[in-house]
């Protein structure tokens, strides 16, 4: 990985919000255990709408909630998987209340693989969570887990479709992915649907693999000179910690881009068409309200989150020399000048 990453021997790292040890639970606490492949999460904007949503709601930070962090440090298989269920095990023998699972289903994964009794609440499954096995069926999930679900293949469709309407067909797609979506349990079926996509769109898809910063250059690179004029970046969490870095590159490419997470539109890139991160965040939010309140995770049904948040670039439109068209801008929630 190029990405700085740590990871201490036992495969994870102690974090209260900024501290490097686990103090005593304060008297009357409840104690939250986030789990994540990399230890910057905390400091991305939708944790900060989980934890301001849980305040909101009257719990607080402090005598009412403390937060435990445990990641992976790695997005390589296999080490990453086993990293995640000793992260997993090391929240479960802290007593956590609730374990908050975000950016991949493995780390779902991993905390069912160590409790069937500490609620577990996901964030963003992007493949079916009943048919990976996370739940038994979306109203009435069963066991100990619930959460959000996203559509992940159809957010594919209609982000390349979006990219379309700026750069059209007549030249090749790029796909950036990084290396660890070949261990998806859906990965098959990913590749099904994005021949479909290929099919029904009338493009052709030339798939490039990157972990991290130079990688990504390298992908940039060896797109343009097979002819790519637009690129979908995929499985943007490596690179949500640095995304105007990212986005740079694209401007200094003159490639068009499109990022499934809206904010990177925000940070110069030129579409963001995607999910609001920070309502989905604060929806499971609310999720662990409940359960801290007393309800079960099994009877708290699994929510299909359906609207997508589309944010246009027209300072990086400019810059690459691309022209947005009226349609698309009709479309927009927003409009960054």
């Amino acid at each position: 990985m190029n990405i700085r990453r740590r990871a201490i021997a036992n495969g994870a790292c102690a974090l209260l919000l900024g501290a490097v040890s686990v103090p005593a639970r304060p008297a009357g606490a409840r104690r939250i255990g986030l789990l994540s492949v990399t230890e910057t999460y905390t400091k991305l904007p939708e944790w900060r709408a989980f934890v301001d949503e849980l305040a909101r709601l009257g719990r607080a930070q402090g005598r009412e909630i403390e937060y435990l962090h445990r990641y992976a440090g790695t997005y390589d298989e296999p080490q990453m998987s086993r990293l995640l269920v000793a992260a997993a095990a090391e929240l479960v023998a802290q007593r956590v209340d609730v374990i908050y699972t975000v950016e991949i289903a493995a780390t779902v994964q991993a905390a069912q693989r160590v409790t069937q009794s500490v609620p577990i609440v996901f964030d963003r499954s992007w493949v079916d969570p009943v048919e990976i096995g996370l739940v038994s069926s979306l109203s009435r999930p069963a066991g100990n887990v619930t959460g959000n679900a996203v559509l992940g293949f159809e957010l594919e469709s209609k982000a390349i479709e979006a990219l379309l309407t700026v750069v059209g067909t007549q030249a090749p797609i790029g796909l950036v992915q990084s290396t660890s979506v070949r261990s998806w349990p859906a990965y098959e079926r990913v590749k099904a649907m994005r021949s479909v996509i290929e099919r029904t769109l009338g493009v052709r898809l030339e798939v490039r693999e990157a972990d991290g910063i130079e990688q990504l250059g390298d992908a940039l690179v060896r797109m343009r000179r097979q002819g790519v004029r637009g690129v979908k970046l995929d499985d943007p969490e490596e690179f949500a910690p640095r995304r105007e870095e990212v986005a740079a590159m694209f401007a200094a490419s003159r490639l068009a881009a499109v990022s499934t997470e809206p904010e990177f539109a925000r940070a110069g890139l030129l579409i963001g068409f995607g999910w609001d991160v920070d309502e989905i965040a604060r929806r499971s939010a609310g999720y662990v309200h409940r359960i801290l309140n007393g309800a079960r995770p099994g009877e708290l049904p699994v929510e299909q989150m359906t609207k997508f948040k589309l944010i246009l670039n027209r300072r990086a439109a400019r810059t690459i020399g691309a022209t947005l068209p009226r349609a698309l801008l009709a479309r927009a929630d927003e409009v960054i000048e």
